[in-house]
């Protein structure tokens, strides 16, 4: 394949409130000169503003063929009724699962929309799911958790999802919010061995260099106070992580 482009359209951000997750999940537009896709379609925080910037990307939401979910949790999958036109991507194990159990971070109605829908369904590790992209089973964070591999002539890039949610995650092994500890932390190990530039589902762009996870950042958010309301009298505060 030829280069393929990839857009982050929500750089993921890690951190949560004292009365629950924030949900600023990884949403990606990958582009080539055959097909565009997403990594992901985020959640209801995303909702509003996801096909604008898709359209700043020069595509509309019928442009979108295919939607690489790389788990079914709800910041990360709410938002695939937007793309009528595209092939819906998750893996056997995590489809099983949300078909019998239900932890609390899947949302309800989007499993009964998804349902409806002819899933293409991941059965086989390092399987080509579209031109260019092979699908990494990388379970821990959730049973069915996938990483997308993008090979272009140039490069390889591994879009992972919460499988590592952060650059922390990918250099140490070390995962918080996994169904199992072990599997997350050869998970991470397969991730590294298939590229050197890593996309986490609550980070940005990560490169392995010399063995070390190194964040590019970019990702910092940007919070805005309605009218009379300040903080340490700013109405515009900016949060980044180290």
């Amino acid at each position: 394949m030829k280069k393929a482009e990839i857009h982050v359209l929500y750089p993921g951000y890690s951190a949560a409130a004292d009365f629950g997750a924030l949900g600023w999940s990884t949403v990606a537009l990958i582009k080539t000169d055959d097909w565009a896709g997403l990594l992901d379609s985020g959640g209801h925080n995303h909702r509003r503003q996801l096909i604008p910037r898709i359209e700043k990307c020069g595509l509309k939401a019928d442009d979108i063929r295919y939607i690489f979910l790389t788990h079914l949790h709800w910041d990360h999958a709410n938002n695939v009724d937007l793309f009528p036109n595209a092939k819906i991507i998750i893996s056997k194990a995590e489809w099983n699962f949300v078909q019998h159990d239900n932890d609390g971070a899947y949302y309800p109605p989007t499993i009964e929309m998804l349902k409806k829908h002819n899933l293409t369904i991941i059965e086989a590790e390092g399987e080509y799911i579209a031109p260019g992209i092979k699908a990494y089973l990388t379970p821990g964070h959730t049973i069915g958790s996938t990483t997308y591999v993008v090979e272009d002539d140039e490069n390889r890039y591994a879009l992972v999802g919460d499988a590592a949610k952060n650059w922390y995650e990918i250099e140490t092994g070390k995962v918080k919010m996994t169904k199992n500890a072990e599997w997350s932390r050869l998970s991470i190990e397969k991730i590294r061995s298939l590229s050197s530039h890593i996309l986490p589902g609550h980070d940005g762009w990560v490169d392995i260099v010399d063995g070390k996870a190194i964040p590019r950042h970019g990702n910092d958010v940007i919070i805005k106070f309605p009218e009379g309301i300040t903080m340490n009298g700013e109405n515009t505060i900016r949060l980044y992580m180290d």
